[in-house]
């Protein structure tokens, strides 16, 4: 299955280009924590967590409805350019408003203000990202470039400017200036190519894409909000230095999310293709991928707990990392739980079930703040990641209850889906 539509192929040129990002964090972490302090690593992964945050509201919808749009339409050149001015004309309104509103911030609240200063260069570069184009387009090889250059670039660039306690804020100038010059390289050729032009698009399909795509915005946001609000909670409730660790210990949790997000990336656009032709194919493929990276990712989770456990062993590291790392292995389980949901989370964005999607996200938004703050203050950071499983359990379960009543109880049966071509 996975040869035939040309599936594995994709993983292994997507995968590759991954390589980097998930090793880069790895070669800063432990340089920047040994020049600047825990307490300074753990400012940085607070700011990085609230920049994530803003920059959902520049994305909006164009990881999910944008992708899918764009896949179904590859030949109609008309659509795409339509598609892609009205989402560049959006993010860069969204951007300014955004970047004022943070400057205004900034002028009232007792912040680090070289910090976020810094890190709006996240936001521009985040304004610019063309990866979901290629995304949709399935130019896994053209993801691989921008990713592999703006990682190499991002790498030099810290080792240059950051260099003490002085410096660390640079870290987020970096991370943002070196994606922005990337992704601005190739959007400016995607520019030529589809003569997009910005600001020149009817303030009512703006308005209409503002409809169509607030909910999956509100459902991304809650879902960011409890990936990355723990850290929020934990530097508030226990220090900056706890922060710290737990921001070492999230990199492994990150690792796994970036697995997940090629899987996801990489399936969604051809699920979208082979479901819009024809729907029973296109379950059966989604089952038969699924079955497989289930059983792979729990090999490898495995294996990486296996591995790293020995590792510490062999290897001199700083009491403050080894701390980290040995809080991180407790991570690992939650990737497995989050795969679960992927398969019925294609199919509620399918059927433009974002409103549901949504509702789920918010209440696990909900749940992650009050169960996050009190077992936070009750057990300190195990208490954090605690919380975390119990918010990836009440997502999964829920989003598998909503797809089974909404999509296949709901007119949706397989038998019927032959009606719905």
């Amino acid at each position: 299955m996975l040869n035939k539509t040309g599936q594995f192929k994709d993983y292994i040129v997507y995968g590759s280009g991954q390589v980097l990002n998930l090793v880069a964090p790895f070669i800063i972490a432990p340089y920047v924590i040994a020049v600047s302090g825990m307490e300074n690593w753990g400012r940085i992964g607070i700011a990085l967590s609230v920049f994530t945050l803003l920059g959902i509201f520049i994305d909006f919808g164009s990881q999910l409805i944008g992708v899918k749009e764009l896949s179904i339409n590859k030949g109609n050149t008309a659509k795409i350019k339509a598609q892609l001015d009205e989402v560049y004309t959006f993010r860069a309104i969204a951007f300014i408003v955004i970047t004022v509103l943070l400057l205004g911030v900034l002028l009232v609240l007792d912040l680090d203000y070289r910090l976020y200063l810094c890190g709006v260069a996240m936001l521009f570069s985040q304004f610019l990202n063309p990866l979901w184009i290629y995304q949709a387009f399935e130019e896994f090889t053209v993801i691989n470039r921008i990713i592999i250059l703006s990682k190499a670039i991002y790498l030099i660039t810290v080792y240059v400017f950051v260099k003490d306690t002085d410096t660390y804020q640079y870290m987020l100038l970096c991370y943002g200036g070196a994606n922005a010059a990337i992704y601005g390289f190739f959007l400016a050729k995607l520019y030529a190519k589809y003569h997009l032009s910005l600001f020149n698009v009817p303030i009512s399909r703006l308005v209409d894409n503002f409809r169509k795509e607030f909910p999956i915005v509100v459902s991304n946001f809650s879902i960011s909000v409890y990936t990355y609000g723990p850290i929020l909670i934990v530097g508030e409730l226990s220090g900056e230095y706890l922060a710290g660790i737990y921001h070492v210990g999230d990199m492994l949790l990150k690792i796994i999310r970036s697995y997940l997000s090629v899987f996801f990336n990489v399936s969604f656009p051809k699920f979208c293709s082979a479901f819009n032709a024809d729907k029973e194919k296109g379950l059966n493929f989604l089952k038969t991928i699924n079955k497989y990276h289930l059983g792979l990712l729990a090999f490898g989770l495995f294996m990486a707990y296996v591995i790293v456990l020995l590792l510490l062993e062999r290897v001199s590291i700083s009491n403050e990392l080894h701390e980290g790392i040995v809080y991180g292995v407790k991570f690992l389980g939650i990737g497995f739980i989050i795969a679960l949901n992927i398969p019925f989370y294609q199919l509620l964005i399918y059927y433009n079930k974002q409103k549901s999607v949504s509702v789920i996200s918010v209440l696990g938004a909900i749940v992650m703040f009050m169960s996050c703050y009190l077992l936070t203050l009750a057990f300190n950071i195990d208490g954090s990641i605690t919380s975390l499983y119990i918010v990836e359990v009440f997502i999964t379960v829920s989003i598998i209850i909503v797809c089974y009543k909404k999509v296949f109880s709901g007119g949706l049966r397989l038998q019927n889906l032959e009606g719905n071509k």
